[in-house]
């Protein structure tokens, strides 16, 4: 299984960029260097400045996959507006079908539900993983500083 330092390689190669190429401010070449050998597990925030000159998506960095799971929820939610739109003219016809207006509405707050779902688990994912990120940068941070300062 490839880790981001390596599908960082292996796009970089195919697109036939440099380190210094994708680059920036925050994020050296010699990060990137030892990002792609595997010493160090990049930033969040680095991998949002690298993913778009890489033309790919913070996601398929981390995880090597498409990004279905963010379709997936696109999908959700224009279904969740077809349902209410249908609910309420349901509802406002003159010879309104008080069963299939019911059952629409009914439809349309699962949806809804499952919706809302969603966005809590990923909130809470985000959450965790920021919180991670941060500890990781703090440790990775200290351990730096003292090997900076330690004379060649």
């Amino acid at each position: 299984m490839n880790g981001v330092g390596e599908r960082i390689r292996e796009r970089r190669h195919a697109l036939g960029l440099s380190q210094r190429d994708i680059a920036e401010k925050g994020v050296s070449y010699a990060y990137i260097s030892r990002v792609e050998a595997g010493k160090r597990i990049p930033s969040v925030k680095a991998l949002r400045k690298i993913a778009p000159k890489l033309g790919v998506s913070v996601l398929w960095l981390e995880t090597g996959s498409d990004d279905i799971e963010i379709t997936l929820p696109r999908d959700l939610v224009l279904r969740a507006i077809e349902l209410e739109t249908a609910a309420i003219e349901a509802w406002s016809a003159e010879d309104a079908d008080v069963e299939e207006a019911s059952s629409l509405a009914a439809q349309f707050n699962r949806a809804r539900g499952n919706l809302a779902s969603i966005a809590w688990m990923r909130a809470k994912d985000v959450s965790a993983t920021l919180l991670a990120e941060g500890q990781r940068e703090e440790t990775t941070n200290g351990s730096n500083r003292e090997a900076d300062s330690v004379p060649d």
